[in-house]
């Protein structure tokens, strides 16, 4: 006979696979801005499980081991409004969701609680990672416009040659043991002559990952550092036009959807972004510099081109992208140098339906060149590398 005891002992298994079944659900999203740029960071919460996740660098969350129902959504990030939603899953099943946040009008009561929420933020350890963005390269002082190049040199580990030459030491590798992405693609020169410029514009930056220690085997081919640099989207609501001029350089930025949406606060969308910026201190600096015999003192310039668009339901996306920067010194004696560097390639992110997965991942092609012209030469000296 089965005694009570035992009776109890298997109800109690019983009811703990049954919890554990009934707890296999997951609410699975991705966060917007108001121009349908993803929103990194944000805080998801389920209120009533007091559980929640944030989002990725790409705004994306999940939030598993949910029971099956109708579960409120509190979704929160800085300077955006506190959104708000409802949303049902089957038991077992995975729920995807698109959330817009607006922009915050008024800062509502900040309220401060000893209360634990869970899962929402786990300690994770990056050693060996910085991760920049356009705000705070905005922040530190410049010359010129802001930028990347500038922003580096404060860093711990990263030593510069100077104002010219464009060349990174970090951690004691040589600039050749440096890789450097955009979009994917490699970077083979990512600094101009003047090293106080890199090849990348601040203003169609999105985020900026430095290892200079203990990167993952996916960046493999090199030894001293990566730079994993990513650029955002055009605004798929609006278009803008943004531009600056400066003794050193000049530029504009042209972004907006490539068609109208028929649902404007639907996230998602089409849109493109364009980008262009040249230095002309070698037009400039006879002006700036007229106390200087040689009149051709700084003789530097350089244009960089950079050009995306983006076509995206609000969850997956597909977007194409192409890059040109070109640089000339022309010192005329003893020789004239010239550097060019091009690429193209495509980034896709997947969303299923009711798996909870993600599919990504690049194409790209890049190509640099350079060249030196001696006056004592006739023909032009050149090397290139290439890559896919």
């Amino acid at each position: 006979m089965i005694c009570l005891k035992e009776v109890i002992i298997i109800g109690i298994l019983m009811a703990m696979v049954a919890l554990s079944y009934s707890q296999n659900s997951t609410i699975r999203g991705t966060v917007y801005d108001e121009a349908g740029e993803p929103v990194a960071g944000a805080t998801v919460v389920i209120i009533a499980q007091v559980t929640g996740a944030s989002t990725n660098n790409d705004g994306i969350f999940a939030i598993s081991k949910l029971p099956g129902g109708t579960h409120q959504l509190r979704i929160t990030y800085f300077s955006l409004d506190t959104v708000f939603q409802t949303v049902s899953v089957e038991e077992g099943k995975t729920q995807s969701v698109k959330i817009t946040m607006h922009d915050e009008i008024q800062l509502g009561i900040v309220e401060i609680t000893d209360e634990a929420l869970g899962e929402i933020k786990k300690k994770e350890i990056t050693s060996g990672i910085t991760e920049i963005t356009p705000r705070q390269i905005n922040l530190l002082p410049s010359l010129g416009t802001p930028d990347l190049a500038q922003y580096l040199q404060v860093l711990p580990g990263v030593v510069n040659t100077g104002d010219q030459g464009g060349q990174i030491f970090i951690r004691g590798g040589t600039p050749i043991m440096n890789m450097v992405l955009l979009d994917g693609a490699i970077v083979y020169s990512p600094f101009h002559s003047i090293g106080l410029f890199s090849v990348f514009d601040t203003d169609y930056l999105r985020t900026v990952d430095v290892y200079s220690a203990a990167f993952p085997a996916q960046y493999g081919g090199r030894v001293s550092s990566i730079m994993d640099i990513r650029s955002r989207n055009g605004n798929f609501s609006s278009h803008h036009v943004k531009a600056h001029l400066n003794p050193v350089t000049s530029g504009m930025i042209v972004e907006g959807p490539l068609f109208p949406k028929k649902d404007k606060n639907s996230p998602g969308g089409n849109s493109f972004l364009l980008s262009a910026r040249e230095c002309h201190l070698d037009k400039t600096s006879p002006t700036l510099y007229n106390y200087v015999p040689d009149s051709a003192a700084l003789p530097y310039s350089f244009l960089d081109i950079y050009g995306k668009t983006t076509v995206s339901d609000g969850a997956s996306y597909v977007s194409l992208f192409g890059f040109s920067h070109n640089d000339k010194v022309d010192y005329n004696f003893p020789a004239n140098f010239k550097w060019n560097s091009w690429g193209t390639g495509t980034n896709f992110k997947l969303l299923p339906g009711n798996a909870n997965t993600i599919i990504s991942g690049n194409l790209a092609y890049s190509s640099f060149t350079s060249g030196l012209q001696s006056v004592s030469e006739k023909f032009p000296r050149s090397s290139s590398i290439k890559g896919f």
